[in-house]
């Protein structure tokens, strides 16, 4: 049996990968706009991990929309919601901040405390990742408190911190605030490569099977520190302050029925803040675009071994496109400027 004759391998034929990595793939007449959205030349360094392993081949084979016009729509959709929920994301990070401006835009939460012994103090709350922000309307008072220093940090007489915490929740929003900072940021900066991956396979001609598969755990990765952020925050940090009419003695501690004497009520109203929706808005964007790169297949010839062999046959001359022709006519330019330099000499 001669070499013609016998059933091509994977592993002979990786020049259309090559091509694509080096943004000279010779199937089309455009790709994607800068050399960040090409394939990574790890791919081409290292295929048989990367790209032809038995995951990614049939990760790619998923999906059913694979004519031309609807799998550009169809990511640019997933482009779409991704920059959006990026954005989101990032404005949700401005949370972490302990600037109080910055905290009243960006807060997770936001409260209005009213009541007190005279039934006329009100303290409007904005709580981040990392610190508190108060503001008290009758004295004028503003000021932002570290999550370090909730346990000891009393406002004025009648809005001492601990006051309105659970007794033994005042520190655990410090206990877990920099897996909140942590988590947040990955989120944010997960969305960079997906970006890159989108506009990559929106090029047929330049799409992969390694980049939808690297597109999907991208996003799972995003989503799941956006969903551990918020649990997170909910569970071990939000859930430890009082939330309604909350009796209290003067004495101190709340107590469980006004009986008059001695006791007074405060009332706690919670919203969510800016930073927790934007989040919440971003996850949600995020799992669009997993859908989007769900729903369109990689091109055949990322699995028909026999299109990678006919692909090796085409010409590295005028069937190139794009950068593939600058290279060209560059070497074309050299081999003359030789033979000239050859016939002077």
């Amino acid at each position: 049996m001669t070499k013609d004759d016998r059933k091509p391998t994977h592993a002979e034929n990786r020049q259309w990968l090559r091509d694509r990595s080096d943004g000279k793939s010779k199937y089309g007449d455009s790709r994607p706009c800068c050399t960040l959205c090409w394939v990574p030349p790890c791919v081409k360094m290292c295929p048989g991990l990367m790209e032809e392993n038995r995951f990614c081949r049939c990760w790619g084979t998923i999906g059913f929309m694979t004519k031309k016009s609807l799998r550009y729509n169809v990511l640019l959709v997933g482009l779409i919601a991704n920059f959006i929920g990026m954005v989101l994301t990032i404005y949700a990070c401005f949370a972490i901040s302990e600037d109080f401006d910055s905290l009243q835009r960006t807060s997770f939460s936001s409260g209005d405390i009213t009541g007190g012994p005279d039934s006329s103090a009100s303290l409007k709350v904005d709580i981040g990742l990392k610190a508190i922000a108060f503001d008290e309307s009758r004295s004028g008072i503003k000021t932002v408190v570290g999550f370090d220093e909730l346990c000891d940090f009393s406002f004025n007489d009648e809005f001492d911190v601990r006051e309105f915490t659970m007794t033994d929740a005042c520190d655990e929003c410090n206990d877990v605030s920099s897996g909140l900072v942590a988590t947040v940021i990955m989120s944010a900066v997960t969305f960079i490569p997906s970006l890159a991956t989108d506009i990559l396979r929106m090029y047929e001609n330049y799409d992969v099977n390694c980049q939808k598969g690297f597109a999907t755990i991208l996003a799972i990765i995003s989503i799941v520190s956006s969903l551990s952020t918020l649990l997170s925050y909910k569970n071990a940090c939000f859930d430890g302050f009082f939330d309604g009419e909350i009796i209290f003695s003067v004495s101190g501690g709340s107590v469980v029925q006004n009986d008059g004497q001695g006791t007074f009520v405060v009332d706690f109203d919670w919203s969510a803040g800016n930073g927790m929706i934007a989040l919440a808005i971003g996850t949600a964007l995020k799992v669009i675009d997993v859908v989007c790169n769900f729903l369109v297949a990689t091109p055949t010839i990322t699995r028909d071994v026999y299109e990678k062999a006919e692909y090796e046959k085409l010409g590295a001359g005028g069937d190139n496109t794009g950068g593939a022709d600058a290279d060209n006519e560059e070497v074309a330019n050299d081999s003359d400027a030789s033979r000239g330099d050859e016939l002077n000499a």
